[in-house]
Formats: C-alpha cells, structure tokens, sequence
C-alpha cells in the first residue's frame, strides 16, 4: 500500500505520500500494511503437507490473514499474482509507475538474508532516506529460500531536471547507508557500478579473471560493472553525470 495517494505540490511538482495518505490507499485497496503473496508447487502428495505448513506459520501470528485461493483471484491487489505464479506474464505492477506523473526509476535492489531483523532494518533505512530526496518509500520482498531482493524502486518524474538529479543523488545516498550497515546491491546503475564493484573486490577479481578468458579482447560491454580488460575501456560516471537517461512514460 505504500507510495499511494501521491499529493502535488513543492518545487518538484510532487511529493512523498504521508501516512495518511498510504493509510487510506491501504483501505480503498483492501490490502493490509504488509502483505504477502507466493505459490506452493508440487505434485498431489507434497501439495496438502507444504500448504499445511503454510496454516501453521500464519496462525502464529495473531494479526495475520489467510486469504482463501477464490477470494485471491478476484483481488484486484492480488490477483494478477497469480497469473505470474501460473506463468503467465502481465504489466499490472508497472501501474505503480503511475505515482509519479511520467515515472520512470532508479533501481535499488540490495541483497539481505531472509531473517526478520534485516527485512526491519531495510525498512527502516529505506522509509528514512528516500522522503529526504522526495521520493515514496515502494519496497518489495522478492523471496528465495535463503536471501531477499529488497527491490526499492526510486520513482520519478523522467521530464523534471530536479528529480532526475534527486533520484542520483538519493541512488548514492542509499549505497552509502547500506554500505554502512553490511549491505551489498545486485544490478547496480550504470552510473555507480565501478562504485559497487569496488566495495566488493574479491568479487570483482575473480568476474575479472573469467572476463580476461572468456572476453580477452574487452569487446564485450567494455567497462561494465567496473570489469575492465584494457587501459582504455570506459568506467561508470560514478553518479558525476547530472543526468539520469530518459525513458518512454508509463501511460
């Protein structure tokens, strides 16, 4: 439910949702303050055990819900969740993009471990920082069964100099904090890669080792993600560009 109910107005033509706001998109949307959605996959056997745990965890806590399969499908929330999870791709979460007149994104994709207290912790940096630059806190919790994408789009407005230049400024701001607290980020922006690559340097020797023997000549992506087989291939900007790259708006 967060980065609902966008306002207008300030110098960037747009500012973050309040609490208010997020609260009362929450409850035109029917979709609590956390929710979460996933599939259990198997054959006859293994369904009715693997779905029995999930009752289990739920029932843990109090405040939970467990909706049932017919009440998912016809969630306007929830729905489209099962699509993707049956293999058939849709652009609902693009409609997200809508928050922001013209929106496009900086994506900020830290790894965390699937634990409680990092999850909380993330929230916390990510609800704290991006409201300094402008922005809506829309942090999702990409699963795997041992780490988490905590997959915060930086949304904003692609025509506005000012939140380009805000959305960069915000990019760096939030490698700095998780640098700080332990963090590292998949699939950096082409402007901070040489950045990221540098707070991970074993990582970067050995992708460099394999690129010399697979890529000697540096022809592929020469330069990126700070990979560099010849003196005069390219670094990233370093978020120095003042710029972020355009893109076609969600209509």
């Amino acid at each position: 439910g967060d980065g609902r109910g966008v306002s207008r107005g300030g110098a960037g033509g747009a500012r973050p949702s309040t609490d208010g706001g997020r609260g009362a998109g929450r409850a035109g949307d029917q979709v609590g303050d956390g929710d979460v959605v996933g599939a259990v996959y198997g054959g006859p056997g293994a369904l009715d055990p693997s779905w029995a745990s999930v009752q289990k965890a739920v029932s843990a806590y109090p405040a939970a819900r467990l909706l049932p399969h017919d009440e998912v499908v016809v969630h306007p929330a929830f729905a489209y969740r099962v699509d993707i999870a049956s293999g058939i791709p849709n652009e609902q979460e693009l409609q997200l993009y809508k928050i922001r007149p013209n929106g496009g994104s900086l994506y900020f994709l830290p790894a965390i471990r699937l634990r409680g207290d990092d999850g909380l912790e993330v929230t916390r940096i990510n609800r704290r920082i991006l409201p300094q630059f402008g922005f809506d806190y829309t942090i999702e919790y990409l699963c795997a069964p041992r780490s988490v994408r905590a997959t915060q789009p930086i949304i904003y407005d692609t025509t506005d100099p000012a939140q380009r230049t805000a959305a960069i400024s915000c990019y760096g701001r939030l490698l700095d904090e998780f640098a700080a607290a332990g963090y590292l980020v998949s699939r950096p922006n082409t402007l901070f890669q040489d950045r990221v690559m540098a707070s991970m340097p074993e990582l970067r020797d050995v992708a460099l080792e394999l690129k010399r023997a697979l890529d000697p000549n540096g022809i592929l992506a020469p330069g990126r993600y700070g990979l560099r087989v010849r003196a005069t291939d390219p670094g990233s900007p370093d978020g120095k560009r003042r710029e972020a790259p355009t893109s076609a708006p969600v209509r």
